[in-house]
């Protein structure tokens, strides 16, 4: 499955997404794939949401945790 830009989307990849609801993006990480969606895994406030999302309203992203 490919994202808004084209690119390939594999589990475990880092995308950008809009949160159901507001207008707001979060970076969440790709869990799983159904056979014509993406399962994505997100934090907001402190607590775990899942969501699944068409794969051409996600951006995938490098993303580097500098903790």
């Amino acid at each position: 499955m490919k994202d808004f830009l084209g690119k390939e989307l594999q589990i475990g990849d880092s995308v950008v997404v809009a949160v159901p609801n507001y207008r707001e993006f979060v970076l969440a990480k790709i869990v799983a794939f159904t056979p014509k969606k993406v399962r994505v895994v997100y934090e907001e406030k402190g607590e775990s949401h899942d969501l699944i999302q068409d794969p051409r309203q996600l951006v995938k992203v490098d993303f580097f945790n500098y903790d």
